[in-house]
């Protein structure tokens, strides 16, 4: 029983149903061998048996297949950890839109800090974000991933460890997505209900412009609100 294609073809997403099986089926690829053959062999594999190559080439893969099912979804406003953009499109927006009112009506750009915004980025935001944008099997493998994780402290000859329950990993190869599936529900309240937002990463700016100064104020406050309410919701 051909096993190995099928698998193979799981792997990629692609329907088995109507699968062509041949007794030709190799446990391993010409392809997989050479991959096999560049891992490093002097690291030592963890306590799984795998080695950390092939870990991070399987969280690139599955980082990289999240963001292309999430990302037309996610809100315009957001220019950090996106394709295509760089950091100088997010303040030349701000800029042009300043300008743009600053000749008849008052403008105010509101910066919002989100302190310890990737330490505490909340899971179950994130699963409930994603739990209908995503295939199946990738929504379960984020979840398995925020499954059951510590942290471990080595110092002084002595282990400490924690559980967690929150935060997306800076530097991590899906901590940055992650991040901006949490941030987007934010994003979209604030488009919604019409100011003008955008992000890059967890730095956010709001801008409001208006003839009348009570009228920016109203305005400003109503967003704070939106703001405070973000994430929970």
């Amino acid at each position: 029983m051909p096993f190995h294609i099928r698998t193979r073809e799981r792997i990629e997403d692609k329907p088995v149903e109507d699968l062509r099986l041949s007794e030709d089926d190799p446990p391993f690829t010409r392809v997989e061998l050479k991959a096999v053959l560049r891992v490093k062999s002097e690291k030592a594999p963890g306590p799984d048996g795998l080695t950390a190559d092939i870990c991070i080439a399987a969280i690139e893969r599955d980082g990289s297949r999240i963001q292309w099912h999430m990302l037309p979804s996610l809100s315009p406003k957001q220019y950090g950890f996106m394709p295509q953009r760089s950091t100088e499109d997010a303040p030349t927006t701000s800029l042009i839109m300043s300008k743009g009112d600053r000749k008849q009506k008052a403008v105010l750009l509101i910066s919002l800090d989100i302190e310890g915004a990737f330490d505490n980025a909340w899971w179950p935001a994130l699963k409930h974000s994603s739990s209908t944008k995503m295939p199946g099997n990738l929504y379960q493998m984020a979840c398995s991933y925020l499954t059951e994780r510590k942290i471990t402290v080595n110092y002084a000859r002595e282990t400490v460890t924690k559980s967690t329950n929150k935060g997306c990993v800076q530097g991590s190869i899906c901590g940055p997505t992650f991040w901006n599936i949490i941030i987007d529900s934010l994003l979209q309240r604030l488009t919604d209900a019409k100011v003008h937002c955008q992000a890059f990463a967890d730095d956010v700016v709001l801008a409001f412009s208006s003839e009348s100064s009570s009228t920016i104020e109203n305005a400003a406050n109503e967003a704070e609100n939106r703001h405070k309410m973000g994430f929970r919701k």
